[in-house]
Order: structure tokens, then sequence, then C-alpha cells
């Protein structure tokens, strides 16, 4: 008996063909929403706390092996951490991972590339990108030039 494990995408790994490049066995489930979480840009995209807010997120299936390659890709446990949240899918109360950056890094603009990717993938899982741009925006506004930088997504 293998156990299944859903993942809550909501970076880059929205995007359906970067996803299946890392992880060819995944597949998506469904979207929803995540409550009292914001996504916010830190140089990359992470998930904070905010009570009131809905974030929408794609679920996928993943094998070990997808999670293996995820968390590299992450780079688990250096710059990301997971967090377990219990969801209601279509096919009933579900937990999933998530990815969340760990501490030390302030908000920051993400490399324009990386944020292309992410649109992509609001467009592979048909969600309105008002949350997106917002992030943006407020990545901007609170700026203090201690967000991370990924090598991967140079501008």
């Amino acid at each position: 008996y293998i156990m299944t494990t859903y993942y809550g995408a909501y970076g880059a790994n929205l995007n359906k063909q970067e996803m299946h490049v890392r992880c060819p066995a995944a597949r998506p489930v469904e979207r929803i929403n995540l409550v009292d979480r914001m996504l916010v840009f830190k140089g990359v995209a992470d998930m904070i706390k905010d009570p009131g807010k809905r974030t929408p997120i794609g679920v996928y299936e993943i094998t070990e092996n997808c999670e293996r390659a995820l968390d590299e890709y992450e780079s688990y446990p250096f710059l990301y951490g997971k967090e377990y949240l219990n969801v209601r899918l279509s096919r009933g109360p579900t937990q999933i991972m998530i990815y969340v950056m760990n501490d030390g890094y302030g908000f920051g603009t993400p490399a324009n590339q990386y944020f292309q990717v992410i649109r992509q993938g609001y467009n592979d899982w048909g969600i309105e990108q008002a949350n997106l741009h917002a992030a943006l925006r407020h990545s901007i506004k609170n700026d203090q030039g201690d967000s991370y930088r990924s090598r991967r997504w140079e501008e």
C-alpha cells in the first residue's frame, strides 16, 4: 500500500509544465482556497498567516519520488520548511503539505522570469490573478533589501 501525499502549490510549481519536469508522476487534483493565508514574495513565493485572507492554490497528488524532487527544488530544510494543513477537497477532508519559507527573509520583489512562470501557473489552474498582483505590489512596497535572491531565477 502506497501512502498518498497531497501537495499544495502556490508558486512556480503551479506551472504544470514546470511541475511535470520536476515530478512526472504528480497528478493535478483540484484548486482550493487556503483560509487565513496570504501569498507574499520574499524574492521567491511564500505563504504567511493572515486572518481573513483566502489564497488560491493547486493541489497535486505526489509520490515519494516527487516529494524528494520537490525537497531538492525547494532547498528543504534550509530555505523552506514543511507545514501540514487540514483542508477540504471534493473527496473530503484531506491533509496537504505546503512549503513555507524559514524565518530570516524579508519581503522582496521576485525576478521577472520567476513571476512569469507563476503567472502561467495561475492560467494553468484557471486562477484569477488578483492575488498574484497584490502579492507583487506588497513585495515592492515592503522591500527592505533583505529578501532571498535565487541564483536559479536571475533577471
